[in-house]
């Protein structure tokens, strides 16, 4: 099983983008959009069988 979730600056669950059985070796494609998140950072998780990864995201709103 994969998964992948975004957290807030908090560690609190935003968004679950993917959470599906995949077969290795395959490419897959996630759409997020972040037009309903404020500005600020974010981590994304991923999670592939016994193995974990977190990165940092920066969303940046442009002001009109």
């Amino acid at each position: 099983n994969t998964r992948i979730d975004v957290y807030d600056i908090n560690g609190s669950l935003v968004n679950t983008l993917f959470n599906e059985n995949v077969v290795e070796g395959s490419a897959y494609k996630v759409n997020f959009s972040t037009s309903n998140l404020p500005a600020g950072v974010y981590f994304v998780r991923l999670i592939a069988g016994d193995e974990s990864t977190v990165s940092k995201l920066i969303v940046l709103k442009r002001q009109e």
